[in-house]
């Protein structure tokens, strides 16, 4: 007889999926101008969202933003961590450990 246990597997989480879905939480963030492009070698940009992905499916994320000249940074960047912990908490609830924001550069 059969019982009606659910699926203890889970999807694996795209990396691709999570970016989309920062880039999504950040958008409304107020005093945020954009995602900052880190250059990591000489010439090469990429993007500034670090996920580090871990084996029990949970997940770190580092993101560095542009911040708007003239605001409080501690503050702005602390609004937009609780903004990405929401979302992300929405989507994959009890499974990113920890989440830092890092003004990267002021815009004016």
């Amino acid at each position: 007889m059969k019982t009606n246990e659910p699926n203890k597997q889970t999807a694996k989480i795209s990396e691709e999926a999570l970016i989309a879905t920062i880039k999504e939480a950040i958008v409304p963030c107020y005093g945020i101008k954009e995602i900052a492009n880190i250059s990591q070698t000489k010439g090469k940009k990429e993007e500034g969202i670090k996920i580090k992905f871990y084996d029990d499916r949970n997940f770190s994320i580092d993101i560095y933003v542009v911040v708007v000249f003239g605001l409080k940074i501690t503050e702005t960047l602390r609004s937009c961590q609780k903004m990405v912990k929401y979302v992300l908490n929405h989507y994959y609830p009890g499974q990113c450990r920890y989440i830092n924001v890092y003004a990267y550069d002021l815009a004016s």
